[in-house]
């Protein structure tokens, strides 16, 4: 035997009547206004017995219809009214939200110059803030000095898959360093050396040709909240390892070299 609905089960019917009646009463009360008073005007000898005694209702009729047509009118007023306050609300709020949004961004932008002058990056590095979201990864910010690896020229795909590159090893284990893949070469095709070093951090073929910064050195961290994991940030640069330890970049200095600066 199924068990008997809940107070916590008919509420949500409770709630959808008190929604429809809210929203369609106003037009019932207009449509009976107007049949009475069509009925009255199309009836203007209409009698009825009541008690015995014959009696005009042809007045009621259209005196009645008059009240429920204005009735009708008037509370679709007062509701259209109530729903343009809400809708200016909603507007207010999401201006407020999206201002809230450019001013999150803002600062995100801010600490991640912070950290990549604190890095010692050069024009051939940069770093990226990923946040995880359901099923993959989305940007939400990127710094570096070159245009062309920097967020308004290269703002990254739309998602980056949950199972791909060092960005897939720091969600799992934490952290993740790879400084070792050779160099890929000025422009594209990319070396096969290159593209092969990818494929092995778990890039597809397809994926590793397409990248527009041919990085050699990878160091990226997982950023852990007080419930779960949120986000991971990367750093990476074109120069190989040697290359870099030559320019005195921090990029591939050990993770708990960067832990301060993290």
């Amino acid at each position: 035997m199924s068990p008997a609905p809940t107070s916590n089960s008919r509420e949500p019917i409770g709630h959808r009547l008190r929604a429809a009646l809210t929203h369609w009463w106003p037009i019932a009360v207009g449509v009976l206004g107007t049949a009475l008073l069509t009925i009255g005007g199309v009836s203007p000898d209409a009698k009825f017995e009541i008690g015995g005694d014959t009696d005009h209702w042809v007045p009621f009729l259209i005196g009645g219809g008059l009240i429920l047509v204005t009735l009708g009118v008037v509370s679709g007023g007062v509701r259209q009214l109530h729903l343009d306050s809400l809708q200016r609300e909603r507007a207010e709020f999401k201006e407020h939200a999206e201002a809230g949004a450019r001013a999150l961004l803002r600062l995100v932008f801010h600490e991640l110059e912070q950290l990549r002058l604190a890095a010692g990056h050069f024009s051939n590095e940069r770093v990226t803030l990923f946040r995880w979201d359901d099923d993959g990864f989305i940007v939400l910010g990127r710094r570096s000095a070159r245009p062309d690896y920097d967020y308004g020229r290269c703002p990254g795909r739309a998602r980056y898959p949950e199972d791909q590159g060092c960005l897939a090893r720091a969600w799992q284990d934490g952290s993740c360093e790879h400084t070792t893949l050779p160099p890929a070469g000025k422009a594209k095709p990319w070396s096969e050396e290159w593209v092969q070093g990818q494929m092995e951090l778990g890039m597809p073929r397809a994926t590793a040709e397409a990248l527009t910064m041919p990085s050699c050195s990878y160091l990226a961290y997982r950023i852990d909240g007080l419930e779960r994991a949120l986000a991971v940030i990367v750093f990476e640069s074109i120069n190989t390892s040697s290359q870099a330890e030559q320019l005195e970049s921090k990029v591939v200095l050990t993770s708990e070299q960067l832990d301060p600066i993290q």
